[in-house]
């Protein structure tokens, strides 16, 4: 899907959205993400990805299918086709990630809030399936499939859904069920505009970039592409940056310099830059907090970021970072219309993705999705499990 889209991105000073407000962006994007599928989901599309155990089963160029399951909502209960254990044989984060949507489904469900549905879910972080041509790293097979992932891409018609990650994810965790608290908590700011640093912080570990079909070129590449050309960049230009990564590129070693979150609380600005798969999963905390937000400009990212707009809720940088530098000297010389886009970032995080946010796309999206099902009777797949408020 095109993820650039004016008509569907939230304007300025929008203050306090009504829920039923809040719904009908999210329904407009979920319609959006939905629309190559509106001659009818047949269930074939499930079973097509489902049954790739081995890339011997996998089209060349396919992804396997071994870290997909069905997930059924029959009479208010979820239930969970799993033929591959994938929780059981997950890393602990993507195990998380199934034990959320586990989760937030059930809280749904329970109340009535959600229709009989099935779905198949990827819970690795790249989408599935593509359904353009690419020169990525990445799967090279085209076909369309409504498979929900993490993410959302420009080469993809997979539809993206939340996945957050709980406590039991490390310092990665920040689940449905703490998650605006843990926001209020982030959003706490001890430096006052006025005495913040103007410079854009970044701290993380080094990924080679998805651009490169072969990582051997990644290597090639790490002063044009990626965060550790955020670190090329700060080390051409100290006065506009603080970064640190860690990792390793093109013969180059980087130990990192952790911030604390106060600590990066003291930046005017924050830098968002790709990590796997195109996306990193810091930008839904970004936008609660008190710096502005330059975002790099990628192929991918979660659910709700095609509402941002741009210059609006946050200052944005191409994928290169060609244009950092000029944009970060704009907003050292805009000060106030730069402060402007935290508001705005700020504004848009509380009417979009507190956990009422979250659960109002979760409802359009599985309502616009349910009704292109081609098969409306949905009855519980054999060898599906109950798992209703289960921890896996």
């Amino acid at each position: 899907m095109n993820r650039a889209l004016e008509e569907l991105q939230v304007p300025a000073n929008t203050g306090v959205l009504a829920a039923d407000d809040v719904k009908g962006y999210y329904r407009k994007l979920a319609k959006a993400y939905l629309r190559p599928f509106v001659g009818g989901i047949k269930r074939d599309k499930f079973f097509d990805i489902l049954r790739r155990r081995t890339y011997g089963l996998t089209p060349p160029g396919g992804n396997k299918g071994a870290q997909t399951m069905l997930v059924q909502i029959v009479d208010r209960r979820v239930y969970l086709l799993d033929p591959y254990e994938v929780p059981k044989n997950s890393k602990p984060f993507y195990r998380s990630r199934i034990n959320e949507i586990i989760w937030l489904l059930s809280r749904l469900a329970l109340h009535g809030r959600l229709p009989d549905t099935e779905f198949l879910v990827a819970i690795h972080d790249c989408v599935q399936t593509t359904a353009q041509p690419h020169t990525y790293r990445g799967a090279t097979f085209t076909e369309s499939n409504p498979v929900f992932t993490i993410v959302s891409c420009n080469f993809s018609d997979n539809v993206p859904f939340p996945m957050w990650e709980g406590g039991d994810a490390g310092d990665r965790g920040a689940g449905f069920m703490s998650w605006d608290a843990m926001m209020k908590e982030y959003a706490q700011d001890t430096t006052p505009w006025e005495q913040k640093t103007p410079k854009a912080v970044f701290r993380g570990g080094n990924r080679p970039s998805m651009f490169y079909a072969d990582k051997k070129d990644a290597e090639a590449g790490c002063d044009r592409t990626g965060r550790s050309r955020l670190k090329f960049l700060a080390d051409q230009t100290p006065s506009l940056y603080d970064v640190s990564i860690s990792g390793q590129c093109g013969g180059k070693t980087w130990e990192l310099q952790r911030l604390g979150v106060m600590a990066h609380h003291r930046f005017k600005y924050i830098l968002y830059a790709e990590g796997n798969c195109f996306w990193a999963d810091r930008l839904n905390k970004q936008v609660f907090g008190p710096s502005v937000i330059v975002k790099q400009e990628t192929p991918c990212g979660q659910f709700w970021e095609p509402l941002l707009r741009p210059m609006v809720h946050y200052l944005p940088t191409d994928f290169f970072f060609d244009n950092t530098d000029a944009q970060l000297r704009w907003a050292i010389e805009h000060d106030a219309e730069a402060k402007a886009l935290v508001t705005n970032a700020n504004e848009f995080a509380n009417n979009f993705l507190t956990l009422a946010g979250i659960e109002a796309y979760t409802e359009v999206l599985l309502a616009e999705y349910t009704a292109l099902l081609e098969s409306k009777d949905i009855v519980k797949e054999r060898g599906a499990v109950e798992v209703t408020h289960a921890k896996l």
